[in-house]
């Protein structure tokens, strides 16, 4: 660990930071560090995961960021390094990987906050002001141009069950059974129409964050919000990004009320019909499908039984799919 902390103070020249302080902060998709400069002033480095995004593709992100900011929302600005370049390319541990540095926003994630304890009318304060935002992100998308060199994957029906799904062939995992798997794949045409009886204009597709859950949504000290990591943001129904946002709480006790604050939140903000509201449950129970895929691809998680578990809770949601 102590040589790869070296290496990357030396990285950090890039940005004339050489002689900050790196402490890691997590390890998922990227590996993520809080880099403290010798100025006072903290940073986010970003160590993304080799071959997972192309360069056009991290690039891509940086501008929908860039565009959320010039907007007004708060989220993490990327900081330029030598020679104009906001993504760094180099040599860590014999991989290529990319390296990019965001501005550090001060607070605690809602995931961090809920497990200190809260009240129900805090997680509904709080999923309402989420709610808004989402719908001020989603208004965002719908009205700006990204451009034809803009490159994201698309979460459509192909992304979720086509022959290359984004998250991988979730059925296929090695912890379904043959029965499990066949129900599973058994329901894809009646979710597969559901979904497209949407389209793909842009008032229900276009670019989300896509995975906005509580360990991405931060608050500082005067309640104000941010929203971190856009490394999974793509173009996908609006609907998912909501699912993405409640899957959470799918199994808390308030879900009812939580959910219903969130709405009234996104409301707010932008119009949603009924008939969508009603079709979150079945985005949600997609989401679950995805999370099979994604921690099937990560073994060194050593998580067999929650994902286990959480089959079993797919396949039982599954029956009334078919």
């Amino acid at each position: 660990m102590d040589n790869l902390l070296d290496e990357l103070r030396v990285c950090l020249g890039s940005w004339s930071m050489e002689e900050s302080e790196l402490s890691l902060i997590s390890r998922s998709e990227n590996i993520v560090y809080k880099v403290e400069s010798p100025s006072g002033e903290n940073y986010a480095l970003r160590v993304h995961r080799s071959g997972y995004h192309e360069r056009k593709v991290l690039v891509s992100e940086q501008k929908w960021v860039h565009s959320l900011a010039c907007s007004g929302f708060r989220v993490p600005r990327f900081v330029i390094a030598d020679q104009g370049n906001f993504y760094v390319q180099v040599n860590i541990g014999g991989d290529e990987v990319n390296l990019s540095l965001v501005e550090w926003l001060d607070g605690k994630s809602l995931l961090e906050i809920e497990s200190g304890g809260v009240t129900s009318e805090f997680l509904v304060s709080a999923l309402r002001q989420v709610g808004k935002t989402m719908a001020l992100f989603h208004g965002h998308t719908a009205s700006w141009n990204p451009g034809p060199e803009f490159v994201r994957h698309r979460l459509d029906v192909k992304g979720f069950f086509g022959e290359s799904p984004f998250w991988g062939r979730y059925w296929e995992s090695p912890y379904l059974t043959k029965k499990q798997s066949d129900l599973l794949v058994a329901s894809h045409p009646f979710l597969s129409s559901e979904m497209e009886s949407l389209g793909t204009g842009r008032d229900a597709f276009g670019l989300i964050h896509a995975d906005m859950h509580h360990g991405n949504i931060f608050f500082d000290n005067c309640n104000d919000m941010h929203i971190i990591d856009f490394d999974d943001a793509c173009f996908g129904w609006y609907l998912y990004d909501i699912a993405a946002a409640l899957y959470e709480y799918k199994e808390h006790l308030a879900f009812d009320v939580i959910s219903d604050a969130f709405l009234q939140g996104y409301r707010e903000a932008r119009p949603f019909s009924d008939c969508c509201w009603a079709m979150v449950p079945m985005f949600m129970h997609v989401r679950a499908r995805a999370i099979i895929g994604w921690a099937t691809d990560r073994p060194e998680l050593e998580n067999g039984d929650v994902v286990r578990a959480l089959i079993e809770s797919v396949c039982q949601e599954a029956e009334q799919y078919l």
